[in-house]
């Protein structure tokens, strides 16, 4: 792994942030809302949501991000992790699997029991095997997505 590459959780908003956030979320598609300072806002304030970015220190540029939710349902914890992407220019020097430990670890303090991801058919084969090294198995399920739209 990079050393030259840490991850902290997001706790303040900046320009910087929600400029690389937003360019990050390209990476991942194009069908998503703009990233906002009100988005970010709210994000923060979330006591279920927690926010990880990967920093390069030479160049204080983020490499990556991942995002962990926590929810309780009637007999377990659960969390969900969202977005984990890492910028093309850094992509091979172990900054997933950073992003990755960091969520794992906060969702282990949260007394989480079951770490769920999707990842889309069309990811590459390091995706699913930076999944697998970190523990994660597929599941037999479908995926039900029911899209709100609010005018």
């Amino acid at each position: 792994m990079d050393q030259e590459i840490y991850v902290k959780e997001v706790k303040n908003v900046t320009e910087e942030v929600v400029s690389s956030i937003s360019s990050l979320i390209k990476e991942l598609g194009t069908t998503f809302e703009p990233f906002t300072k009100e988005t970010l806002e709210k994000i923060l304030r979330s006591e279920n949501t927690f926010l990880y970015i990967a920093i390069d220190q030479m160049t204080n540029k983020i490499a990556g991000m991942i995002t962990l939710c926590v929810f309780t349902i009637p007999y377990r914890t659960k969390g969900w992790l969202e977005d984990l992407v890492v910028d093309k220019s850094f992509r091979g020097r172990g900054v997933g699997s950073m992003l990755l430990e960091h969520a794992i670890e906060k969702a282990k303090s949260q007394k989480v029991t079951s770490l769920n991801l999707s990842s889309s058919i069309s990811r590459n084969q390091a995706s699913k095997h930076l999944y697998e090294k970190h523990g994660f198995v597929i599941r037999d399920s479908h995926i039900y997505r029911l899209l709100l739209s609010y005018e």
